[in-house]
């Protein structure tokens, strides 16, 4: 990973195994890991708040997702799913939150 990197949070659903230190990947490849798990309430709803760090020269957009996969004997990652190329118009700035699947 980059020495430097920025904060990038998560929302999910369910946690499925994530933690700290989880990785995240986008295509594969690692690109943050897992700093911190939040357990968030909204009305009568409860949700989980993943707050990553990724490495800076990783350029997001809108429209980017996260989704829960198995590593297999390894355990979980959360794997980043980037908008059609030709809907990559607007950056994510560092600390917005991403839907996660």
């Amino acid at each position: 990973m980059a020495e430097s990197s920025h904060p990038l949070s998560i929302r999910l659903e369910q946690l499925q195994g994530v933690e700290v230190g989880t990785p995240v990947l986008l295509q594969g490849y690692p690109v943050g890991r897992v700093e911190k798990v939040k357990l968030k309430r909204e009305g009568t709803a409860y949700y989980f708040i993943a707050k990553a760090s990724i490495n800076e020269d990783i350029v997001l957009w809108e429209g980017t997702k996260a989704t829960i996969i198995g590593q297999g004997l390894s355990g979980t990652a959360l794997s980043l799913a980037l908008p059609p190329a030709d809907q990559r118009e607007v950056e994510l700035k560092g600390g917005a939150t991403l839907a996660g699947e």
